[in-house]
């Protein structure tokens, strides 16, 4: 006879516990010397297919795929896809 798993489930007390979630993307490589000479105010172009490419890391690990858009006045992030542990 196999055991059983037990089922998790969800408690009280997880609803308190927060975790860093970072959206992130591989747009392009920038040299030291353009680095430093941002400034703020400077737009950095990013082709738009980038936005269905935004990786979404939850304490540090990449966990998601998803889509950046616009929620009325917010932005967000549609996941699309799980990525493998």
């Amino acid at each position: 006879m196999v055991p059983s798993a037990k089922r998790a489930e969800w408690k009280p007390a997880y609803d308190r516990i927060q975790m860093p979630v970072r959206a992130e993307w591989d747009a392009f490589e920038l040299s030291l010397r353009e680095v430093t000479s941002l400034r703020v105010g400077d737009i950095i172009e990013m082709k738009p297919s980038l936005c269905a490419e935004t990786r979404v890391l939850l304490n540090g690990t990449a966990k998601f795929i998803g889509t950046v858009g616009l929620d009325s006045d917010r932005v967000a992030i549609q996941l699309t896809h799980k990525l493998p542990l």
